[in-house]
């Protein structure tokens, strides 16, 4: 039985994988896709929204 488990664990643990290389391919990693936001950001003539300075004042 724990053997059954084991085996089970070990493919969704391989499908999940599968499906983060497939999301880093598609969408690249944390560092790119902050770089995307922010030049989008810039882009839009938005930089900082009013609520994400609150913290600041």
């Amino acid at each position: 039985m724990a053997i059954v488990l084991i085996k089970q664990n070990d493919d969704l643990l391989f499908r999940q994988l599968k499906a983060l290389e497939e999301a880093f391919l598609k969408e690249g990693g944390m560092r790119e896709r902050m770089t995307r936001m922010r030049l989008e950001a810039r882009r839009n003539g938005g930089g900082w929204s009013k609520t994400g300075d609150a913290h600041l004042k």
